[in-house]
């Protein structure tokens, strides 16, 4: 199917290549000429697992297929117009920018061009400034940037059809792997409101969505935030929304009848409630769901939580270069509030041994003040002091054995990720100098630290900046670094995985 749907169902010569087409009886016959059908995602598992470079020619064809949009416009015959722009297109933000963000992704995948990199980041934030987010439904986009213009026009547009050509998937991909935070909450927002009450779209909106269809389908949306959340109750949610069946199957339409001869010319067992559409919706909601469901959990027992009531010396102990501990951490409206003139490192005060997850939030201030400066969201973790205390400048640390990553480094100009070996060198293992990988300021950031049978890992907002194999011991102290910079920590918490 993936052979057919790639050679025969698509355009390789012509007007219309490289899109795909839908069919009848015949193929071709259809005027759909469309990126939904000759999207790059339905290939992109075969060509990993054959390794055949004929689908990876395929997958090539369509880093460019947007371009098409120029000349054939793929919703003409609903009321879409072509951009009077040149070098640029009318673009849905569903069925058509799911299957170009699904080509340059892929393509980036397997070539690294930072270039295609950046013109899913600008698409990405650009569909995240539109008036409504996805539900603004499409703009015109610059073909070269893949940033869209800011459609002014203010009108609500969404499609029952939007999510379910691969939109759902590539954006779960994106938020894995490109850091941008108002796109992931645009997205998230997206997958909250399809199926929520009209209320709560009139709040969230202005306006209800009217009545939409394949609601069963579009429950695993709701799924996937509940899971990015780490929410139970969102969760259930969705699934009473899949069991509710709209647009779907509900347990009766499972109902096999015998039918015989003479009214076939064998007997045979059929389900009659039984569509195409309603059992490929089912059936993708049904297994979206079961993945998902456990990621809405904890990942495991809490070990410690601290919401920061007040600086517990027990739990966390205090190393200042040349502030007094006492003023350069101290607790303040609910959060732990670093102010560092020089290197300054917390540790807490218990080591962790095993699997674990240390999570947390973190935001860098930048208001005026005299230790604000956007640099250096540090942490150290696995680190084998002993316990005991060192003096809280660098170089101090280079003989101790640990991960260390940093995040906005040198003035904001660099994220990167070392393992110390304890001989003074700082063996870099990652480094990242592309803005999304850089500092914001006054915008909070989740950070998950993993210490697992794979290794370790480290998220920002969900998205893997780091990931290193084995462990640099069974046990190991961690701590909250910085150096000139002022930062909030809240939501603090260790869970035993």
């Amino acid at each position: 199917m993936t052979r057919h749907t790639g050679e025969v169902d698509v355009y390789h010569i012509g007007r219309f290549a490289p899109l795909g087409t839908r069919h009848g009886v015949q193929h071709w016959g259809d005027s759909a000429k469309q990126l939904r059908i000759s999207t790059a995602l339905n290939r992109r598992f075969l060509y990993y697992l054959a390794a055949d470079e004929r689908i990876g020619d395929l997958l090539d064809e369509q880093v460019e297929a947007v371009r098409r949009l120029r000349d054939v416009v793929p919703g003409r015959k609903v009321g879409q117009v072509a951009a009077t722009q040149a070098g640029h297109a009318s673009v849905s933000f569903g069925t058509d920018w799911g299957a170009i963000a699904s080509a340059w992704f892929i393509a980036w995948e397997r070539h690294g061009e930072p270039a295609l990199r950046d013109r899913l980041l600008a698409g990405m934030a650009s569909i995240a400034a539109q008036p409504h987010g996805f539900f603004t439904g499409g703009a015109v986009m610059n073909l070269d940037t893949g940033a869209f213009l800011r459609e002014t026009a203010g009108r609500l547009s969404v499609s029952h059809l939007s999510a379910v050509f691969g939109l759902t998937e590539i954006c779960a991909e994106l938020l894995r792997n490109l850091p941008e935070p108002a796109f992931r909450a645009a997205w998230l927002d997206y997958c909250r409101l399809y199926n929520a009450t009209p209320g709560q779209q009139r709040a969230a909106l202005g306006q209800d969505l009217g009545k939409l269809n394949l609601s069963q389908g579009h429950a695993r949306l709701l799924g996937y935030a509940a899971a990015l959340a780490r929410d139970p109750a969102l969760m259930a949610q969705a699934w009473r929304q899949f069991d509710a069946g709209k647009a779907g199957l509900v347990d009766s339409d499972f109902a096999v009848r015998r039918v015989r001869a003479p009214a076939v010319l064998a007997d045979v067992d059929e389900a009659p409630g039984i569509s195409t559409n309603a059992a490929a919706q089912w059936g993708l909601g049904a297994m979206g769901l079961l993945a998902l469901e456990p990621l809405a959990r904890p990942p495991g027992p809490v070990l410690l939580r601290d919401d920061f009531a007040r600086l517990d010396p027990r739990r966390w102990r205090v190393e200042a270069e040349s502030d007094p501990p006492q003023a350069a951490a101290v607790v303040r409206d609910g959060a732990l509030e670093l102010a560092a003139t020089a290197g300054l490192t917390v540790w807490l005060a218990q080591p962790l041994h095993g699997h674990y997850e240390i999570a947390f939030t973190r935001t860098v201030l930048e208001d005026g003040g005299p230790h604000d400066r956007v640099s250096d969201l540090n942490m150290f973790w696995q680190a084998q002091t002993g316990g005991r205390a060192l003096s809280g400048r660098l170089a101090d640390y280079d003989r101790v054995p640990m991960y260390y990553a940093g995040i906005g480094g040198n003035g904001n100009t660099t994220t990167r990720f070392r393992r110390l070996d304890g001989s003074g060198t700082r063996q870099l293992l990652q480094e990242y100098t592309a803005a999304p990988y850089l500092l914001r300021p006054n915008r909070p950031y989740r950070i998950r630290i993993v210490v697992d049978g794979a290794g370790t890992r480290v998220y920002v907002d969900g998205v893997q900046f780091f990931g290193a194999a084995g462990a640099v011991a069974e046990s190991g102290w961690f701590a909250l670094r910085t150096t000139k910079s002022r930062q909030r920590v809240t939501d603090f918490v260790i869970y035993r995985l």
